[in-house]
């Protein structure tokens, strides 16, 4: 008798049988949604980068009022006679404006508001600015303290930094955002 060699039925089906089509476009899928989560990883992340980017010259720029003084006639106590801007940047910054608070002051007028403008303008990089503002400066400052400041970056990007040291993003056509939004815009 002629010798045959005979194979298991199950060696046979292994060796010709194929993947069902759904393990396929399983895979296909799976590699389409890493592919998408891989792009929207990059986008989210220049995103950020650039937000970043234009944030950080601002972050570095902050007022203040100088050394406690005393001994203006009419005023008691301590005030300032002057104020500093630094900017902390590489770059410079224009249009620099500081708000002192002048409510503790004398009393206003009906529809005065009781905030004084000093404009500084141009702030060189990694240099301050003093302006001196004679005996106006507000009452009980024994320390220095900061003051609110808004300036314009080398980017023509309004910003302003309120007393608590919240820096917004000012946008012209709607004013300063919101302090979560400024936030979340410059997080995110």
């Amino acid at each position: 008798m002629p010798s045959t060699l005979t194979v298991p039925p199950s060696v046979v089906l292994a060796a010709g049988a194929t993947a069902p089509a759904w393990v396929a476009y399983t895979g296909l899928c799976v590699a389409a949604l890493s592919a998408c989560a891989v792009v929207a990883n990059f986008v989210v992340t220049r995103y950020q980068a650039s937000k970043q980017e234009k944030r950080q010259y601002a972050d570095y720029v902050a007022a203040w009022t100088g050394p406690a003084v005393t001994g203006c006639e009419g005023i008691e106590g301590y005030h300032f006679h002057t104020v500093i801007v630094h900017n902390g940047s590489e770059q410079p910054v224009y249009d620099a404006v500081v708000l002192i608070d002048m409510s503790e002051r004398a009393e206003m007028m009906e529809g005065e508001e009781p905030l004084a403008v000093l404009a500084v303008g141009l702030v060189p990089p990694k240099e301050r600015v003093e302006k001196e503002i004679d005996c106006s400066g507000q009452l009980d400052p024994f320390f220095p303290a900061p003051l609110a400041v808004a300036f314009t970056d080398v980017r023509a990007v309004k910003w302003e930094r309120d007393i608590e040291g919240k820096l917004s993003r000012v946008k012209p056509e709607r004013g300063v955002l919101p302090a979560e939004e400024a936030q979340a815009e410059g997080n995110s």
